[in-house]
C-alpha cells in the first residue's frame, strides 16, 4: 500500500500508513521490487520523496 500511495504521490494517505506503522523500506513484489521511496522518486513526487526520507527510507 505505501509503494502504491507513493507512486501515486498521495502525501495525505503516505502520512497516514507511516502513521499506522508500515514498513518504510519494504519492498512489493507488484511494484517492481522498489521501495516506496523509489516509486515516489520514478514518479517525480518530491514531497512524498522528502517524507519518506524523514521517516528513515
Amino acid at each position: 500500500a505505501l509503494q502504491a500511495a507513493a507512486e501515486g504521490g498521495h502525501l495525505a494517505v503516505v502520512e497516514r500508513l507511516l502513521l499506522e506503522k508500515a514498513e518504510v523500506n519494504a519492498a512489493a513484489g507488484e511494484h517492481n521490487g522498489r521501495t516506496a521511496l523509489q516509486a515516489a522518486a520514478g514518479g517525480g513526487h518530491l514531497a512524498v520523496f522528502k517524507r519518506l526520507q524523514q521517516a528513515g527510507a
